[in-house]
């Protein structure tokens, strides 16, 4: 099915594994369901199809970990001279009754990762949210 999308929204669990040290406390997320996510798809998609990383993850996951996988995989099917159309709106989601409102009605920011994805991403997300009265607000990533 992956190669008949035009938008692939990508919702994946990311923990935050935390480290205890005594007096020092760590941590770092686990995108290792992302980064498998994200070859798969690669590996699949059509090079006009837009990837929504709607996951929770750390700054710079969309420009330095996500794009790269992405690029090697087209670049293994022969599509080294088309760029990755990637874009990143974390989920907004609150449990409940209002489960469906929480998503549709409330601020989002988006970006993509060149200008072509920008555009995408927010055309895709005006036609799900609620942006009369929660307008998006677009950003530019800095590319890779």
């Amino acid at each position: 099915m992956l190669p008949l999308a035009d938008v692939v929204v990508v919702d994946v669990q990311c923990d935050y594994l935390k480290e205890d040290l005594g007096d020092v406390r760590r941590g770092r997320a686990d995108i290792a369901a992302l980064e498998s996510s994200l070859q798969v798809i690669g590996e699949k998609i059509e090079p006009h199809c837009l990837v929504l990383i709607e996951t929770t993850v750390p700054p710079g996951t969309t420009e330095y970990v996500a794009y790269p996988i992405m690029k090697k995989a087209f670049t293994a099917r022969g599509l080294a001279d088309r760029e990755p159309l990637l874009a990143h709106s974390f989920e907004r989601v609150m449990p409940g009754r209002n489960y469906v409102a929480s998503i549709r009605d409330f601020w989002r920011v988006c970006s993509g990762i060149n200008d072509t994805a920008r555009k995408r991403v927010t055309a895709f997300l005006s036609q799900v949210l609620n942006v009369d009265q929660f307008p998006q607000l677009p950003k530019r990533l800095c590319p890779p």
